[in-house]
């Protein structure tokens, strides 16, 4: 490696970005034709927050395709600057590299699915869901790791198969797939299609057909069905366990690292950098193995491989001395495993080696054993892991399909320690506010706040379970707290809106929901809470207004995707055939979401929405009878004695005493209501 190049990348690696910054930009003066400095400076700027600045600097050579860091770092310069053409664009031309050995080769280079997750991100914010939909699947096919591409597919409403996702396979032989088919000639990079068909990118794979058959159509029906058993957690079967010789390396991370190329071979055998001394182990194996085309580079790869191995493979109880022989055994398997490897590919480019005698090369079966057991281990640890990530996934899933029990169940299926952790909690008590549990949700919510004081991310649903459960002094503590750590962040002023909302100041809370908007325009549900408060503030002009073609839009949407089982969406199709004029067919879906939350705070707001609907047929008795019902559940609420009063004054004259009574009642709990002092004054007229 090149001397410059190494002391760069110490800066990088260190977070020194102003030092690598101002290093780059001398060497690439210097040789301004270079697209590795023009890379280098670009990526510096970019992590510096100097986004023009780095889109500047790669704009040419990434627009281009002809350098792969240039194209990535100039495309998420892109979506940060909200240009997702041209960042698509520059992604798509620089395609042929995404697997190319000699681009991989360099630092900070992204690899296929990496490219993918980016190229999907830019498709989803330009609105192109369907091709980030493609996009999304091509990274998780290559790498089941990638988390969110995984949690982008389920926000999309994607239907999946959880267990058919997360199950563990071989990265590098996928990417030698993907490279044979991505370098197509210069008229296919223009073609429609921006990701190659699954078939073609790894053919003979089994989890990709089996999460190709799995796709279905988005934002169709929920399925209930998605496993999170033993049946999922056996993904050996079809798959053998990766070789330890041959064309893939397993690295000491535990993932499998793509082979050295023959160009890479001569450049790293006619390097002159001064490498560490050999250790005793390495030039005992160098004297006995067959000659190599490679220099010492190996050898200190294989010495960084052991150490690193030491660190994983040490196990949590105390050593025995018995075990200190296994532990020598890995550490010179380690040394045989990459020297070995190395020595089968210098043996395809320079011709046979010389023969060595069998007798010198010790016990090969032995070691050959222990190398085996050694990638076996590695290979339970990433298993492990997927495991983990299996039944993580299954209960995110469940959530973004809106089915909360099953969220539930994933995450109770977790060890301790994982249950403890703020995203778990975050999502658990997501699960408990869907349910309407929000008496379990606070509790979970107050242990994540014990545990991790500055998580942000779900505060937004904590405050509306607060509000749900009128804990006006908690609220206003949240909100104060998250206004001093994160007075710019849209869950803040979600909870001082929502505050403000239980204090009945809704012009404050409106400004402050519309802040959370502005923040993080991506964020819905500020938009939704918005929306109640100006229905709360009895302000419907100013949401956007629908006509009745976009109702009926709304409502077969709605009907096709729904949940039979959530009575919060039935009370919403009820609004809507409302709105359409459809009044007996509102009755029946509001009477089936009574039947579904019959006694709860839910079943409250049900009962008030039928009554309302009552009074606008004509039937102040039906409405009553449901009116009575719910003063008993919520008797400090102003809007139900206010419809109280309206139907005893439908009721006839002999009611009005009633109606006047409960007009006041009204009045006194929200003094500044104009609606209630007309209706009394009307009452007060004879109307």
């Amino acid at each position: 490696m090149d001397a410059r190049l190494r002391l760069v990348y110490d800066f990088i690696d260190n977070d020194l970005y102003e030092n690598a910054l101002f290093i780059t930009e001398r060497l690439h003066a210097l040789d301004p034709e270079n697209a590795s400095w023009t890379h280098l400076v670009s990526l510096c700027c970019l992590r510096l927050g100097r986004v023009a600045l780095a889109a500047e600097h790669s704009r040419e050579k990434g627009l281009r395709g002809q350098h792969l860091g240039c194209s990535y770092v100039f495309a998420q310069a892109c979506f940060r600057q909200k240009n997702y053409s041209e960042g698509i664009a520059a992604l798509r031309q620089a395609q042929p590299l995404w697997t190319d050995d000699q681009a991989l080769s360099e630092r900070f280079a992204p690899d296929y699915a990496a490219a993918n997750r980016l190229l999907g991100k830019l498709y989803k914010a330009s609105g192109d869901v369907k091709s980030a939909i493609n996009c999304y699947v091509a990274a998780v096919e290559t790498n089941p790791f990638m988390w969110d591409a995984f949690t982008d597919l389920c926000d999309n409403g994607v239907q999946l198969r959880v267990g058919n996702i997360f199950k563990l396979r071989d990265h590098t032989s996928s990417k030698n797939d993907h490279g044979k088919l991505t370098k197509a000639a210069p008229s296919d990079m223009n073609a429609t299609s921006t990701v190659p068909k699954a078939n073609s990118l790894r053919a003979g794979q089994s989890f990709e057909s089996g999460l190709r058959e799995a796709m279905q159509q988005p934002f169709c029906v929920p399925r209930n069905d998605v496993p999170v058993g033993d049946e999922n957690m056996d993904t050996t079967e079809g798959r053998p366990l990766r070789s330890v010789s041959g064309d893939i390396t397993m690295g000491y991370s535990g993932i499998a690292i793509p082979s050295l190329s023959k160009k890479r071979q001569s450049r790293y055998a006619s390097s002159s950098l001064t490498m560490a001394p050999q250790r005793r182990s390495a030039r005992l194996l160098n004297q006995t193995a067959p000659a190599t085309g490679l220099t010492d580079r190996s050898t200190t790869e294989s010495a960084m491989a052991r150490d690193a191995f030491k660190r994983l493979a040490r196990p949590r109880n105390p050593i025995r001395p018995a075990e200190r022989k296994t532990s020598a055994l890995n550490r010179a398997a380690n040394v045989i495993r990459s020297s070995a490897i190395g020595a089968g590919r210098d043996t395809k480019a320079t011709g046979p080696a010389s023969p060595t005698p069998v007798g010198k090369m010790g016990h090969p079966g032995r070691m050959t054993s222990v190398a085996a057991a050694a990638a076996a281990l590695d290979q339970e640890k990433l298993q492990a892991l997927m495991n983990l990530l299996l039944k993580l996934g299954a209960g995110y899933y469940h959530l973004s399909q809106f089915q909360p029990q099953g969220c539930i169940d994933a995450l109770s299926s977790l060890p301790p320690e994982q249950q403890m952790t703020p995203w778990v909690l975050s999502k658990l008590a997501r699960a408990q506010y869907e349910m309407m549990a929000y008496g379990e949700a606070k509790s979970t919510f107050q242990i994540l706040r014990k545990i991790a004081p500055s998580w942000l991310e779900d505060m937004e649903v904590y405050s509306t379970v607060l509000w749900h459960l009128k804990d006006d002094v908690e609220l206003a503590f949240l909100g104060h707290e998250l206004s001093d750590d994160h007075y710019l962040s849209p869950q803040t002023w979600c909870a001082v809106g929502n505050s403000f909302s239980l204090q009945r100041c809704h012009q404050e809370a409106i400004k402050c929901f519309r802040r959370a908007g502005q923040l993080e325009p991506q964020l819905a549900y500020s938009y939704s809470l918005l929306g109640h408060e100006h229905f709360e503030a009895e302000e419907y002009g100013k949401p956007p207004r629908l006509s009745a073609g976009h109702y009926k839009l709304i409502l077969d949407i709605i009907r096709r995707g729904v949940n039979p089982n959530n009575a919060a969406l039935l009370t919403y199709i009820a609004r809507i055939l409302e709105k359409m004029g459809k009044h007996r067919q509102a009755l029946s879906y509001l009477r089936r979401g009574t039947d579904l939350e019959p006694s709860d705070n839910l079943g409250s707001l049900i009962r008030l929405q039928t009554a309302r609907l009552y009074l606008r047929l004509g039937q102040p008795q039906d409405a009553l009878r449901d009116l009575q019902l719910v003063r008993q559940m919520a008797p400090d609420e102003p809007s139900v004695h206010f419809l109280l009063g309206q139907a005893f004054a439908m009721s006839g004259p002999t009611k009005r005493g009633e109606a006047l009574r409960s007009y006041t009642n009204a009045l006194s709990l929200d003094p500044s209501n104009e609606t209630i002092k007309d209706a009394i004054t009307m009452l007060g007229n004879g109307h």
